[in-house]
């Protein structure tokens, strides 16, 4: 698997944010691009901005589940399950976290890549002329206290950055993999976000 990192924008404070993520897990937004190159059970290092451009890793989590807008998500679905590889599950109900809330529908749990599930999401959203919403989550798999400082520290981006070495944290058994249909979301609003793009130097 591939370790990736990414950072965590300034709606959170550190507390705040692994706090909700050991309650809820973490989701976070992805382009379709972006979202090709993961597989789940990759790892995601979370990255937080300090005083005077110093960046720590403050937590990981496990890529299990990706999440698309509700109507996309049922035609996948209802391909993979036509196939035999997909079960669907009952549930779902709203999710309220710092950043904005969603609601939710059923889950599939698959037997797909990440990548496959996003042509196939592609693919329907091109034919119907939409873009469509991508969120990847999973469960928070590592606090880390005290954080790790990162030297040199990778540019700031609101993308993921694959790490040239695995140094993710090692977990027994085999990941869920799982597609969810996203019903609505709502970014939480502010006039003015805290996070800064601030000029760090290259990551190597």
């Amino acid at each position: 698997m591939t370790q990736w990192l990414h950072y965590v924008g300034g709606f959170y404070d550190t507390d705040k944010f692994i706090a909700e993520a050991q309650r809820l897990g973490v989701s976070r937004r992805i382009a379709p691009n972006m979202a090709k190159s993961l597989r789940y059970g990759d790892t995601i290092g979370l990255l937080k901005n300090g005083a005077n451009g110093v960046v720590t890793i403050i937590a990981e989590f496990r890529v299990e589940q990706l999440t698309l807008d509700s109507e996309i998500a049922q035609q996948v679905g209802a391909q993979l399950v036509a196939q035999g590889r997909a079960h669907f599950s009952e549930g779902g109900g709203r999710v309220v976290r710092e950043c904005g809330n969603y609601e939710t529908g059923g889950t599939w749990y698959v037997d797909a890549d990440l990548s496959e599930i996003v042509e196939k999401a592609s693919g329907i959203a091109e034919k119907r002329g939409d873009k469509f919403s991508l969120l990847i989550g999973g469960p928070l798999i590592k606090a880390l206290e005290p954080p790790v400082l990162l030297q040199p520290a990778p540019p700031f981006t609101r993308g993921f950055m694959r790490c040239r070495d695995e140094t993710g944290f090692e977990f027994e058994g085999e990941s869920e993999q799982k597609m969810v249909a996203l019903l609505d979301y709502k970014k939480r609003r502010r006039k003015k976000r805290i996070d800064l793009q601030m000029a760090l130097p290259a990551f190597t």
